[in-house]
């Protein structure tokens, strides 16, 4: 283990060399089944198991839930709102496992305090929970829920200015 570098005529090139541990358990959290809407808390669930699928108990859990602005939608109102262009951390919590692996990680859907609700917008919440075992192994789990103000989003490719007879096909994205 250590730290080494390659050197050629082409340059130099470090890397390191770490102790490879296996996993031994796995964490997921399930996609929310209802829909949800700003000031709304989501309740996640969420398992850790082993590989065997013998539960993970009593393990300490530590959840972060960032909201960061999507990027596939701009509008020019972005410019004048500085801090909606920023990831912020919205909760983090402590947890412990149940007796069969399972934990509820809840997500506050929180916007931004100089949210306009005349502007629409469109945001990811990002949940990471980070499970640690009694033998100190620590797994992670993420999941990333999309929310807007809008309940769909509905483009498609036509430019601004084109003939009737040049266009022929026209994509659509939901």
């Amino acid at each position: 283990t250590g730290t080494y570098s390659l050197s050629s005529a082409f340059g130099n090139r470090s890397f390191r060399v770490e102790e490879y541990k296996r996993p031994t358990f796995s964490v997921e959290i399930e996609q929310p089944a209802v829909g949800y809407a700003a000031g709304d808390t989501v309740r996640l669930a969420a398992t850790a198991k082993s590989f065997a699928g013998v539960p993970v108990q009593g393990a300490k859990v530590r959840v972060e839930v960032v909201r960061q602005p999507s990027h596939f939608w701009r509008c020019r109102t972005y410019a004048d709102m500085p801090n909606d262009n920023e990831a912020t951390t919205v909760y983090t919590d402590t947890l412990q496992t149940a007796g069969d692996g399972a934990f509820t990680v809840n997500v506050p859907i929180i916007m931004p305090e100089q949210y306009d609700e005349q502007v629409k917008r469109y945001f990811n919440f990002f949940v990471t929970a980070y499970v640690t075992d009694v033998s100190g192994e620590t797994q992670r789990a993420e999941l990333s829920l999309p929310y807007s103000d809008r309940p769909t989003l509905l483009t498609c490719d036509v430019p601004e200015q084109t003939l009737a007879d040049d266009l022929r096909t026209i994509k659509f994205a939901y």
